[in-house]
């Protein structure tokens, strides 16, 4: 199997078959990637953007989403928050801060569950340089597994993290995804006394031991719950948002919920105004929008639509959409004399002063001179740029009606590549 793995480099175009693929940074989780895919058949090139999950704003320990304008025909963009503009980040931040410290000063502990890529990373940088800044020693704790395995790669691999994270490790040798004030959380510590933060996965409270640390901490009120993110219908994270003061799991488990639950967005995934950004950024043809609630894809679909003047398709799954395409333009050569419309009558004079048409004869010719003999002759006749007629380009009686000229494009003129 991993014969047919392939390594390949942001911005490094490699080919497949007739495809010729393009990755470029995405934000959102570490090792993120958009893919740029070009075809070149018969019928012209055709190309698509598939930009899986993104961010479009940067964070602490990522850079924001980096595709350039590449005009594809198509752009497959997800749309996991179609229908929401975040507010400020930086109130965001100072709330979590707020609540985590109010929690841990009356000795309670705090419960934040995560996924093990992503938010757990931007978490522990902003509680890390907090607790320094205060001067506070309070624990702070990731639960061991996938999330501390995956927290390797961050250290390791520091060219995809954020510019001031390579920067400050330039400068002083120090990682900042080092995370000196985290330790490894044991499960022991759960029913140990004292404040505590944990950081525990999974996300939403769905399992494991984010869920087993909720059912012992859930019933004491000096304890707090960050919930960062979306939840998923059915989880007990969503039934908690929900403001369910009990969640059963099971005939033989019902956990009463006495602790204060905060819902404090800290995700990777981009919001609508990051979405429509992309788009005006990439400047697709057409727009396809997956990884949503299909009410707020219809949603965004609009603006789509009405904002930007782009076609929009929002199929479901297993659902074939039809794609409109342009029609590429074809090469054509002709020559000069093709191009250039043929010289009207004399007698198709029209006044510059006037929007009366007048029909005049032509001028007699002036007698020749007589000379001494034979002179150089009468000068060559002026070389006309192409597109003019006549002599007198701005006005005068001798101006000709310029007659229209013929599209030769199958695009949309001469020249067009679209």
């Amino acid at each position: 199997m991993m014969s047919k793995v392939r390594v390949c480099y942001l911005k490094q175009t490699f080919q497949v078959g007739r495809f010729e693929i393009t990755p470029y940074y995405a934000g959102h989780v570490l090792g993120a990637v958009a893919f740029e895919i070009k075809h070149t058949g018969a019928k012209g090139t055709r190309s698509v953007v598939y930009t899986g999950d993104y961010s479009m704003t940067p964070e602490r320990h990522l850079g924001a989403a980096k595709i350039p304008m590449t005009r594809p025909d198509l752009l497959i963009s997800e749309s996991t928050y179609a229908d929401t503009i975040r507010g400020s980040k930086k109130k965001r931040e100072v709330d979590f801060l707020n609540a985590v410290k109010e929690t841990v000063i009356k000795q309670g502990k705090v419960l934040i569950p995560v996924f093990a890529v992503g938010r757990i990373q931007e978490m522990c940088l902003l509680l890390q340089e907090f607790w320094e800044q205060q001067g506070m020693t309070v624990p702070i704790y990731i639960t061991k597994g996938l999330t501390t395995k995956a927290h390797k790669y961050y250290q390791l691999f520091l060219d995809w993290t954020h510019e001031s994270i390579v920067d400050n490790f330039m400068a002083t040798g120090t990682n900042r995804l080092a995370f000196h004030s985290v330790k490894a959380f044991d499960p022991s510590l759960i029913t140990a006394p004292g404040p505590m933060v944990v950081f525990a996965s999974p996300g939403m409270l769905s399992g494991g031991m984010s869920l087993k640390i909720f059912k012992s901490w859930a019933s004491e009120s000096c304890n707090l719950t960050v919930l960062p993110g979306f939840c998923v219908p059915g989880t007990v994270g969503s039934s908690v948002l929900r403001g369910d003061k009990t969640v059963r799991l099971d005939h033989h488990t019902t956990i009463n919920i006495r602790c204060r639950i905060a819902l404090i967005s800290f995700s990777m995934h981009t919001d609508l105004k990051g979405i429509l950004s992309m788009i005006n950024r990439v400047r697709p043809s057409a727009v396809l929008l997956v990884h949503g609630q299909k009410r707020n894809i219809l949603t965004l679909k609009e603006k789509v639509e009405k904002q930007l003047r782009i076609p929009c398709l929002t199929p479901s799954n297993t659902e074939r959409a039809l794609v409109p395409l342009h029609p590429t333009s074809i090469p054509t050569l002709a020559s000069i004399s093709f191009l250039s419309p043929p010289l009207p009558k004399q007698t198709e004079a029209i006044p510059s002063q006037s929007f009366d048409t007048k029909l005049t004869e032509p001028p007699p010719a002036p007698a020749p001179v007589p000379g001494p003999g034979p002179g150089p002759g009468p000068a060559p006749p002026k070389k006309r740029k192409l597109g003019e007629i006549g002599g007198n380009r701005g006005g005068g009686s001798d101006v000709f009606r310029r007659p229209r000229w013929a599209r030769i494009s199958a695009g949309r003129g001469f020249g067009s590549s679209r």
